[in-house]
């Protein structure tokens, strides 16, 4: 039976339902293989850097200081997840479906999924600097203290997504749906949104006068 235990700090995202027991450690080939399904694993110190795979997925897996750096990895799965301190930077995961994940202090700059989907995620302390994730859904994310900054959400269905103490510089929102996001506490300066779009979404007094400048109007 899935876990269906929240953390109050977290809001509503769900946390990664994770065994009790001890996980296999590594996996049983040193390299990621198309249509591999691998559950409940411990990785660590592990180099996957620039391999390609299609179809694959993680199922109760946990991974630290583990390498994605420049991986290609289409439609793949991942649930039940957590990543520790891991480099997705230049990582290439289109299409994925990914549910009840942690990413804790991960290296995602220049990580690409568009058209993914995303559900109940804790992204934190991440530096996702120009990520892409243009056409994903999100639905039960947060994302706390993360440089997104110049990152791609255009088009992406971000409703509900909370946005806690991050930087959103030059990030672009373009046309996304942001009913019931929270940006409250985030730096946006230059922000690529139209302001039609933010229409249901929380802001403080900061960033509306940072929105308000954007648009050319001057605020005494």
């Amino acid at each position: 039976m899935k876990n269906k235990q929240t953390n109050p700090a977290r809001g509503i995202v769900k946390v990664p339902d994770l065994p009790k027991h001890e996980l296999a450690k590594g996996l049983p080939d040193p390299f990621l293989q198309p249509e591999a399904r691998y559950e409940q694993r411990q990785l660590a110190n592990d180099d996957f850097s620039a391999q390609h795979a299609r179809y694959l997925s993680f199922e109760q897996v946990t991974c630290q200081y583990v390498n994605f750096n420049q991986t290609r990895m289409q439609r793949v799965r991942v649930l039940d997840c957590r990543f520790l301190t891991c480099d997705l930077a230049n990582a290439e995961w289109q299409e994925a479906s990914v549910t009840r994940v942690e990413f804790m202090g991960c290296h995602l700059i220049g990580y690409q999924s568009s058209e993914a989907e995303y559900r109940d995620i804790f992204f934190k302390e991440c530096q996702a600097k120009l990520a892409q994730f243009a056409f994903s859904k999100f639905r039960s994310v947060r994302f706390e203290e993360c440089d997104l900054s110049e990152v791609n959400f255009m088009e992406a269905d971000l409703t509900g997504t909370t946005f806690a103490r991050c930087d959103l510089s030059g990030a672009d929102f373009t046309r996304a749906k942001l009913g019931g996001v929270d940006l409250r506490g985030s730096k946006i300066d230059g922000l690529r949104v139209d302001p039609r779009n933010l229409k249901g979404a929380t802001i403080d007094l900061t960033q509306a006068v940072a929105l308000v400048r954007g648009l050319g109007v001057k605020v005494e």
